[in-house]
C-alpha cells in the first residue's frame, strides 16, 4: 500500500500524531501554568493539567470555519478529529499516570515553585489532599 503524502510532505499519520503530542502537552502545560498562577500546588496543577488534556468539539467547529474561509486546507479535517479521538483516549493514561508526571515536572522545575504555600495551602486558604483515590466509592 502506498503511502499518500500532502502538498507539505506528511502523511496524515504522520500529522495526526504530531497534531496530538502538541495538543496534549500545550493543554498540560498551559492548564498547570494557569493553575500555580492562581495559588494551586504543583500535584494538583498538574492533575488538572492531565485532566484537561484532550481537545473536543470546539475544535471541530474551528477547523470547519477554516476550511470554509479558505485558510486551512480540507485534509485537515479528519486529522484534527482522529487528533481529537487519539487525545480523549490518552486521557485517563495521563490521569492515572499523573503521579509520574508530578515526580518529572518537580525534578525539573525550581524548589521555589513547587508549591504555593509552605502549609500546603493554596493561596485561597483550600488544603489539599495528597491521598490518591483508587477504589470508586460506594454509594
Amino acid at each position: 500500500m502506498k503511502k499518500t503524502r500532502n502538498s507539505k510532505g506528511f502523511t496524515l499519520a504522520e500529522l495526526l500524531i504530531v497534531v496530538a503530542i502538541i495538543a496534549v502537552l500545550a493543554k498540560l502545560i498551559f492548564a498547570t501554568i494557569g493553575m500555580i498562577l492562581s495559588g494551586q500546588d504543583i500535584d494538583t496543577a498538574v492533575r488538572g493539567g492531565a485532566a484537561l488534556a484532550p481537545i473536543g468539539e470546539f475544535s471541530f467547529i474551528i477547523a470547519g470555519l477554516g476550511i470554509s474561509l479558505g485558510v486551512m486546507d480540507s485534509y485537515l479535517y479528519p486529522v484534527i478529529v482522529a487528533a481529537s479521538i487519539l487525545t480523549i483516549m490518552i486521557t485517563p493514561v495521563m490521569i492515572r499516570q499523573s503521579d509520574r508526571i508530578v515526580e518529572m515536572i518537580t525534578g525539573v522545575i525550581p524548589p521555589v515553585l513547587r508549591s504555593t504555600h509552605p502549609s500546603g495551602r493554596s493561596s485561597s486558604g483550600t488544603t489539599f489532599s495528597r491521598r490518591r483515590y483508587t477504589e470508586a466509592p460506594c454509594w
